[in-house]
């Protein structure tokens, strides 16, 4: 049996590497070959040998070395939906720009997506204009969580309260300079988790 290239291993273990650790996922056998200028059999030839060696892990589809298993934690996409309004409402726009990969450790399980804050109605609570702030998806809420809410199509970034008096619920700015909103038809469309800051 011809004997592997050592250089070759390397440059495999090496893209491999990188790959998943700017995409959170392997490779293909394909992108590999076409990185390397190599055909893909020679790929499959040089994996096998290269898992049986020692030098990757390899299950086939899957491409682990020593590295990618420090960041091979669960991970959540969350899409990237433009801005929503830390001010007047704005008309609702789902315009997904991109997804982004959140680890489960630190976000937590759950469908999440981001946004941009727009205005200065939550800068005491730490979120600024330009700022993106995650969301997890949900349709409930707990008093004096940040919300997004869905008010006659258009949405908005507020700490969400009950008024049960009045039997509705208060959207209360993070800024004195604004007035509580006052809504009977509040739809939620997720809760705020994290927040991250512009630079």
């Amino acid at each position: 049996m011809r004997s592997k290239s050592p250089v070759l291993m390397e440059n495999i273990r090496s893209f491999s590497e990188n790959f998943y650790l700017k995409n959170f996922k392997s490779p293909t056998k394909i992108q590999i070959a076409n990185a390397l200028n190599i055909t893909p059999g020679t790929v499959s030839k040089y994996l096998a040998h290269m898992n049986n060696i020692g030098m990757v892990e390899y299950d086939g589809y899957t491409i682990h070395t020593h590295n990618t298993h420090k960041y091979s934690a669960p991970m959540c996409s969350a899409a990237i939906l433009g801005s929503v309004s830390c001010g007047p409402l704005l008309f609702e726009n789902e315009n997904i720009e991109g997804y982004i990969a959140l680890p489960e450790t630190i976000f937590g399980k759950g469908e999440f997506y981001i946004l941009k804050a727009n205005g200065d109605s939550m800068i005491d609570a730490g979120i600024d204009d330009g700022d993106w702030v995650v969301i997890k998806k949900q349709n409930f809420a707990n008093e004096g969580d940040i919300i997004v809410a869905l008010v006659d199509g258009t949405n908005n970034l507020k700490y969400f309260y009950r008024d049960n008096r009045k039997n509705c619920a208060i959207l209360r700015s993070a800024n004195k300079n604004y007035d509580d909103i006052l809504v009977n038809n509040l739809s939620i469309q997720g809760v705020a988790t994290q927040i991250i800051k512009k630079v």
